[in-house]
């Protein structure tokens, strides 16, 4: 296999593959198997017919020639290289360093396209950064770790990055997933936040709920508590045990009603006179009816005559 110059993944995709053997077309270059230990390209697949519906696989081996319109291969007939289960073939992960900050995303790397080796990876910023300014290299041996979906780098790697001078005009396919998966992340941050803020909302006015009886009874304690007080002096004043016993005895339509509470006892003296009075008036009586007779027998020895003189 001859090989032109370091290329890119980028410039891969898309590519026309030809069977050497027979000149067949089998596609166009749909991925790379990268192999992200050894961080070397170990085969492609390609996407043939009219919806892409017919595929076909070939191991790194099995390239013949690498030309700029098309890539020459040596077909086995009826047989389909396996892609191993740790290759990697999307190119737009997230780049987190190993400090544990998100810095940007990966969007191409450069390779051998003799012995397949990656010379280094491609990046872009997060934010304005990433638009206004062009991308950035770090090399292999900077990468941590891989996986389909984020890149773990040292983030002494990405401090002054080496800054990338080609052209990134083929790579604005993978610039623009990135970008997209990048707002499609900030959407969900935020869908996070707020219902993190909703749930925060709903807690706190159920607290508010829960709360706001018992400040009620707390509220009222002080008044009944002032009307006790109140009370108790009332009662400290003379008579007050006498009136307070009465009231509770003697509804407000005068009638005497059922009580524990015992009424107070009439006065006994204007008991007691009563018999003494009766007692006068009988004796006084009985002087004028003795008077009355004596009145009488006087007067029957007057009329009649000496009983000395009738002898």
């Amino acid at each position: 296999m001859s090989a032109n110059s370091i290329t890119r993944q980028s410039d891969f995709i898309g590519r026309l593959v030809l069977d050497r053997q027979t000149a067949e077309s089998l596609g166009r270059v749909a991925e790379l198997w990268l192999d992200p230990k050894a961080h070397q390209i170990i085969g492609l697949s390609c996407k043939a017919g009219l919806l892409g519906t017919q595929r076909h696989s070939f191991t790194w081996s099995q390239i013949e020639s690498i030309g700029e319109d098309s890539i020459m291969v040596s077909a086995l007939e009826g047989v389909n290289a396996e892609k191993p289960e740790s290759a990697i073939s999307q190119i737009a992960q997230d780049i987190w360093t190993d400090s544990g900050s998100q810095m940007g995303g990966l969007i191409d790397y450069r390779f051998d396209p003799e012995t397949g080796d990656v010379i280094d990876y491609i990046f872009v910023f997060n934010g304005w950064r990433g638009i206004a300014d062009s991308g950035y290299c770090f090399p292999p041996v900077a990468v941590i770790s891989m996986h389909p979906k984020r890149v773990i780098v040292a983030e002494a790697a990405t401090q002054n990055p080496e800054r990338f001078t080609g052209r990134l005009d083929q790579g604005i396919a993978s610039i623009k997933d990135f970008l997209k998966s990048d707002y499609a992340r900030t959407q969900e941050d935020i869908q996070t936040i707020a219902n993190r803020l909703q749930g925060i909302t709903r807690k706190t006015t159920a607290q508010l709920k829960d709360a706001l009886p018992h400040a009620g009874q707390l509220q009222a304690a002080p008044d009944r508590t002032t009307d006790e007080l109140d009370e108790l002096d009332e009662l400290d004043k003379p008579g007050a045990n006498a009136e307070l016993a009465l009231d509770q005895t003697v509804p407000q339509d005068g009638l005497l009603q059922d009580s524990p509470i015992a009424t107070p006892e009439a006065d006994p003296e204007p008991l007691m006179a009563e018999p003494i009075q009766n007692t006068t008036q009988d004796t006084a009586q009985d002087t004028t009816h003795d008077k009355i007779l004596n009145s009488i027998q006087d007067k029957i020895q007057d009329a009649t005559p000496d009983s000395g003189n009738s002898h």
